[in-house]
């Protein structure tokens, strides 16, 4: 039958771990949010605001990238049996996704319930927002920015009159 829609506006009694049946047009109230599907829902646990658009709908599953890579090599003879030489590579990563939407519970505000001063019930509230509610979905997408690079500096030949030949380089590498 399909997921549970999404708590959009919950309160639970702490101590039965039960829906509180939300005030009558609560949930009517931010019918506009989500696209309009925001409404009253019953599970096993009560009733609770929720809308099947509150997980899936506005979040990405897949993130998005872009990349810049660059390289070079340069090659310089100093005689007939030395040569210098360099090599470099350098990456640009921009990174963004959003799997999902800023939410607020009254658990992560506290170190646990909190007694309602209007019901003097012990209660935990949750809160989902909805993308109407902070500037679209892509407001809330993170953005990170990577760098790498790989550098490597050298002399190679060969000892003139032998039939030995070295390569001495230095290599440098972060992220």
């Amino acid at each position: 039958t399909g997921a549970a829609p999404a708590v959009i506006f919950g309160r639970k009694d702490a101590t039965s771990n039960k829906y509180i049946t939300p005030e009558p047009g609560a949930c009517e109230a931010a019918a506009g949010l989500f696209e309009g599907s925001v409404k009253s829902f019953k599970a096993k646990s009560g009733f609770y605001c929720g809308s099947g658009r509150g997980s899936p709908t506005y979040w990405t599953t897949q993130t998005g990238n872009q990349s810049s890579n660059f390289a070079g090599i340069l090659n310089y003879g100093l005689n007939a049996h030395t040569e210098l030489y360099a090599e470099a590579l350098l990456g640009f990563t921009t990174t963004e996704n959003n799997t999902r939407g800023p939410s607020w519970t009254s658990l992560g505000g506290s170190k646990g319930y909190f007694v309602n001063g209007s019901t003097g019930k012990l209660e935990t509230w949750s809160r989902r927002f909805a993308p109407e509610e902070i500037g679209g979905a892509e407001a809330f997408n993170r953005k990170w920015k990577d760098r790498t690079h790989n550098l490597v500096l050298g002399v190679r030949g060969d000892l003139q009159g032998t039939s030995w030949s070295y390569d001495l380089g230095f290599n440098t590498s972060g992220y």
